[in-house]
């Protein structure tokens, strides 16, 4: 009599909880596969930055075109993918396109690489405020990142330079979004000495 009554309750009660169930479900997998949020929020509260990669062939498409080397954002497009990274963290609806003609626009490519100033004036565009006094400190770079902002670093990494976004500051080694590798650039993991950091800037949402 018991088993009866316990599978009478089931059947009650199943089809009332399920739907809230799956929704639950389904909006997790929703949010795990949305590329950009309000602000992603990752592994010890950390700021999350979105990952592009400057080698997937779609962002050439509608990319102004220039005298540097072809595909332009493949081969140059470096500063201006990392900085889609950010701002599309903060909620920017942006991508490597738009950000490369937006470098292009303001003047920041003439010479085909990323020029500095850029870190430091387009992100206020966006409604995103800019530290520019990180320099090449390590440790400072570390309390801005475990405050919620997220760092973008010019680095010697390659022979012409190469920018970079900084996630995380381990004691030897830094946890970055590498805009040069499709399939493991996202949280590859590089040591302090190999990066060579050249420059640091903080971002985040005003």
């Amino acid at each position: 009599m018991r088993i009866k009554k316990k599978l009478f309750y089931i059947l009650i009660l199943v089809p009332y909880f399920l739907p809230t169930l799956s929704r639950g479900i389904l909006q997790g997998v929703q949010a795990k596969s949305s590329s950009s949020a309000t602000v992603i929020i990752g592994e010890g509260g950390h700021a999350s930055a979105c990952f592009f990669c400057q080698l997937d062939p779609q962002w050439e498409s509608g990319a102004i075109k220039s005298t540097c080397r072809q595909p332009v954002i493949k081969r140059n497009g470096c500063g201006p993918t990392s900085l889609a990274m950010i701002l599309c963290a903060f909620g920017v609806d942006t991508n490597p396109t738009s950000m490369w003609n937006e470098f292009m626009n303001d003047g920041y490519l003439s010479t085909c690489a990323s020029e500095w100033a850029a870190f430091t004036n387009i992100p206020p565009k966006h409604d995103l405020k800019v530290d520019s006094t990180i320099g090449t400190d390590w440790d400072i770079a570390k309390n801005f990142l475990d405050a919620g902002w997220l760092i973008i670093a010019s680095s010697r990494m390659t022979t012409a330079g190469h920018i970079i976004v900084i996630t995380d500051v381990r004691e030897t080694a830094a946890i970055t979004n590498d805009p040069g590798y499709c399939g493991t650039g996202e949280g590859k993991e590089y040591t302090k000495s190999y990066i060579k950091v050249s420059r640091m800037w903080a971002i985040k949402k005003v």
